[in-house]
């Protein structure tokens, strides 16, 4: 029951984000019908995971705007994953030692997308699936851990290396039988994922089309690197160090009891062997970056909601920490504490933005220019496009234009031509040109922009958006747009994927 209290704690007030917004917009031209002929935004993409995006759908459809709702969803999710995880590694190492792995891999920092981005909860969600069907096969269960084996594979796209790489602990025990049942529904999945693929034409989308071996190891080489970054690199510790110092006075007073009841537990002294489950969660991981690989649009991030693919490598990290460094009595205390006043911190950070965007949309709802706004014409908005998670954006807000344009339906009701501004865009004399997504929008004499800092609406002589695009701030999303444009690191990341060059 404590832990529950903690979890909604910790998500309540975090949130809805990007692709929320874009779904719930459409929420009100829902029919039955519409569904049924895959008339919703972006069906044929959620085909990919129907039971979990029947479960989100089934959210919006009901709760609406309540975002209190969707919060304690939140919460019931990270807690019934923890259990799960729970359940399966307990057979594996001691019940105190799984306790805490649970706790760390659902909850772990550089992940936290996946804990309160409402439409990335299957990142935790599909992982928790497969390891408590293979917990029940494991265990006898056959009948009840089958079924689930099927739910847990067609839940998401994320389920083949879970899959595949938890297979090994069955084995290297030569039981056949339950490798059998646990891989089937996988290999299925896969069939069928290729199928929903090629009936409605989305290998551009998820797989290259032109993927050739040289650019799936160049997209593998970047994927490892990404995730040394992100897990023990510079990235990890600048996530730990700005999450810290977001914590509230209240968080912080928490943490300490939380940590205070940390050091009441005695010293770990599991002598039961770790190496099938690191084999395990090194397949899973290595797999993974075999699946990002295939696509080359998935680095591992521990910054923006992108960093809900680092799910994968956490599991690995995790269980290292929890078997590894917690056994050793005086570092225990200190990781307990980073860990639990980073989570603490980020949490806190959520709820920050989510504060600043509630103002931000009641500020467009309210803005009488923006009511008498010709809505035939172009409107770009600038500022707040990401929260600044120290001297970094982190969450995305206005990330592109059909969550600008949703975003404005929301808080108005109307339908804006509206796209994000900022300094990624250039202008050629006649068109304005976002370098990321390839968006081209014409030029008249001038262009209208909204300031959603400053709740103003105005417009930029054709002569002067050149000098205006200059002056926009630049959106730093990773300490290595902070260095020398001719450093190495640099240049080798430009190397291993080009289309990032509209930021480096």
């Amino acid at each position: 029951m404590g832990l529950f209290i903690v979890l909604l704690y910790i998500c309540i007030g975090t949130g809805l984000h990007t692709d929320d917004y874009i779904i719930l917009s459409s929420r009100s031209e829902w029919t039955v019908e519409g569904v049924l002929s895959l008339g919703l935004p972006d069906f044929p993409n959620f085909l990919y995971s129907a039971p979990f995006f029947l479960f989100y759908l089934l959210q919006i459809h009901l709760f609406s705007n309540n975002v209190l709702l969707y919060d304690i969803v939140k919460a019931l999710t990270c807690f019934s994953c923890i259990i799960s995880v729970y359940n399966f590694s307990k057979k594996h190492i001691s019940v105190k030692e799984s306790y805490y792995f649970s706790l760390l891999f659902i909850l772990y920092p550089i992940h936290e997308a996946s804990n309160f981005n409402t439409i990335s909860l299957f990142y935790i969600v599909t992982p928790a699936l497969v390891m408590y069907a293979h917990s029940l096969i494991d265990n006898g269960r056959i009948k009840s851990g089958s079924i689930l084996s099927w739910l847990a594979s067609f839940s998401s796209y994320a389920s083949p290396p879970y899959v595949f790489g938890l297979s090994y602990l069955f084995f290297r025990k030569k039981e056949y039988k339950k490798l059998k049942l646990f891989m089937l529904p996988q290999i299925v999945y896969i069939v069928y994922y290729f199928i929903i693929s090629y009936y409605f034409d989305l290998f551009n989308l998820k797989i290259k089309n032109n993927i050739s071996f040289a650019s799936f190891f160049q997209n593998y080489i970047l994927q490892i690197g990404t995730f040394i970054d992100a897990s023990i690199g510079p990235s990890f510790w600048l996530k730990i160090i700005f999450s810290i110092l977001e914590l509230s006075v209240f968080s912080l007073i928490l943490g300490l009891v939380l940590l205070f009841t940390s050091f009441k537990l005695k010293n770990f002294r599991d002598k039961t062997s770790t190496r099938p489950l690191v084999l395990a969660f090194s397949l899973v991981l290595f797999l993974s970056f075999c699946m990002y690989s295939l696509t080359g649009f998935y680095p591992q991030m521990a910054f923006n909601l992108g960093n809900r693919v680092t799910t994968f490598g956490s599991v690995l990290v995790s269980f290292f920490i929890c078997t590894s460094l917690l056994r050793i009595k005086y570092i225990k205390n200190i990781v307990f504490g980073i860990l639990i006043f980073s989570v603490l911190g980020i949490a806190d950070h959520w709820k920050g933005w989510e504060r600043e965007k509630r103002t931000i949309i009641q500020g467009i709802s309210q803005n009488k220019e923006l009511m008498d706004f010709d809505k035939s014409n172009q409107l770009f908005v600038t500022g707040n496009h990401y929260s600044m998670f120290g001297y970094l954006g982190h969450i995305e807000f206005f990330p592109d234009a059909a969550n600008a344009k949703a975003i404005f339906k929301l808080a108005t009701g109307d339908d804006y031509g509206v796209s994000p501004l900022n300094s990624r865009f250039v202008f050629n004399d006649k068109l304005i040109v976002d370098k990321k997504f390839g968006n081209r929008y014409e030029v008249g004499e001038a262009i209208h922009i909204y300031d959603s800092k400053s709740d103003e609406l105005f417009m930029v002589a054709k002569e002067d958006i050149n000098t205006f695009l200059n002056n926009l701030p630049i959106d730093y999303r990773h300490w290595i747009q902070f260095l020398d444009k001719e450093n190495w690191i640099r240049k080798m990341v430009l190397r291993l994927m080009p289309r990032l060059d509209y930021i480096l």
